[in-house]
């Protein structure tokens, strides 16, 4: 069945990408990526990009067949697919195993063949589709009945909502502390450690909420998934890897200040991240990492890094990000490049692999989906995964809401700070649930 590409006349406008949102949103699963407009990224294709419904779908845990299973799905594929490899998929590339317990259930590995893609050319709407009849006027019927989509945006606000954290400030203290002590006796010397925060809520329209997380944090790599009853909203900042022809870019994030109050504040704050030691080697020892983990799958002498500790504005912090390039090596596909590099340097540390050790030893809760990724596979290959950070994770069928933070801890860390600073990234969902604090 082949897939064909509709060039509609409409322009993509806000208004229209909501009533598409609204109805694909009817499908299970259905996937939403978005760059909300962000300026200084130079790597993105689609300003939006939307997969609904599934043909064909891979869903797998993460155990040793998996990945031979997944390569055997993408080699009958020369389709898009839309997907995600939650955090725990690295137990299939590793020998490792996950020991904290599990409060959210997505799959390790979750792909699908989209029914509808909808994507942007030129200012305008384009839909690529595969129907039993492949003709032209069922495309046109598919938009007079999106366009005839009445949207009404939930406004509520949420209100009395108890926020649990699955990791204290005492115990993050405890366990951050024997952290560092691996640090300073040489075991790694750097380290991501994340906690969970969580809550009983029910959403009715988690689709709507995600609009509201995005205005109130618009990120260059945002997305909305639902897959069966399981929802992410994600306002992430952070690139993990990207693939144009044989170019492969990762854009990893570490270093965070706050943003201030006024311009003069904004000035300072960044002097301050630009300057500060603790914070500017941590983004290097992850550069050298992810320069590591490409170059098992570059050209000889491709890799580089045309860009090192560059600060990028978002709306309540200031991050410090680096872009690390590299052409793949001929014979190699874009799943190559994500066995070598996957989890992402930024959310486990380095070495990666006793990092991930020492993590899946000292944190409460599982991850799952959080600091996995996100993202696509063109028909060519090109690909496109966010980190999954500054996202909510949402089960409808539970009524939990579920979303975590954590922070780089070094030989420099105070510990103090580095809860701080995890409780600073939250921010934007903690306003969204009505929490100021």
């Amino acid at each position: 069945m082949a897939r064909v590409t509709y060039y509609s006349k409409y322009v993509a406008t806000d208004e229209l990408l909501t009533k598409i949102a609204e109805w694909g949103n009817k499908f299970d699963p259905f996937f939403y990526y978005r760059t909300n407009n962000y300026q200084t990224d130079n790597y993105s294709n689609f300003n939006f990009l939307m997969g609904v419904g599934s043909f064909q779908t891979f869903s797998s845990e993460a155990n040793y067949k998996a990945i031979s299973a997944f390569e055997k799905f993408c080699h009958k594929k020369n389709d898009w697919l839309f997907g995600f490899f939650s955090y725990d998929f690295k137990n299939a590339l590793e020998n490792l195993e996950t020991k904290a317990p599990k409060f959210f259930y997505f799959p390790d590995i979750y792909f699908v063949v989209p029914r509808y893609i909808f994507r942007n050319i030129a200012g305008k709407i384009v839909c690529d589709y595969e129907d039993s009849c492949d003709t032209e006027p069922i495309v046109i019927k598919l938009f007079e009945i999106i366009m005839q989509t009445e949207v009404s945006i939930d406004t509520n606000k949420i209100e009395n909502i108890t926020l649990h954290a699955k990791t204290t400030k005492s115990a993050y203290l405890n366990a951050t502390d024997e952290l560092l002590k691996h640090i300073l006796r040489g075991d790694i010397y750097e380290v991501n450690y994340c906690m969970e925060f969580f809550a009983d809520i029910v959403l009715s329209k988690p689709l709507h909420f995600f609009y509201k997380l995005i205005e109130i944090s618009p990120t260059p790599f945002s997305a909305y998934v639902k897959v069966g009853g399981k929802h992410l909203l994600s306002a992430s900042p952070e690139r993990y890897l990207t693939k144009n022809g044989d170019k492969i870019i990762s854009q990893p994030i570490k270093g965070t200040m706050m943003r201030g109050s006024t311009a003069a504040e904004d000035d300072l704050n960044k002097i301050l991240l630009s300057t500060n030691q603790k914070e500017l080697s941590e983004n290097i020892m992850i550069v050298d990492l992810v320069r590591n983990d490409l170059s098992k799958i570059a050209q000889n002498g491709s890799v580089h890094v045309p860009e090192l500790n560059q600060i990028h504005e978002f709306a309540h912090v200031f991050q410090l990000i680096s872009t690390v390039e590299a052409t793949l090596r001929s014979g190699l596909n874009w799943f190559d490049a994500i066995k070598a590099s996957f989890p992402m340097g930024s959310m486990t540390g380095a070495p990666k692999i006793r990092a991930m050790q020492l993590i899946d030893k000292y944190e409460h809760s599982a991850r799952n989906l959080y600091s996995g990724a996100v993202g696509y596979v063109t028909p060519g290959e090109n690909f496109d995964f966010n980190v999954v950070i500054r996202s909510i994770l949402y089960d409808q069928e539970r009524n939990y809401l579920s979303f975590s933070a954590g922070s780089a801890i070094t030989a420099n860390s105070d510990l103090t700070n580095e809860y701080q600073e995890c409780l600073l990234k939250t921010k934007a969902i903690r306003l969204l649930l009505g929490k100021n604090d």
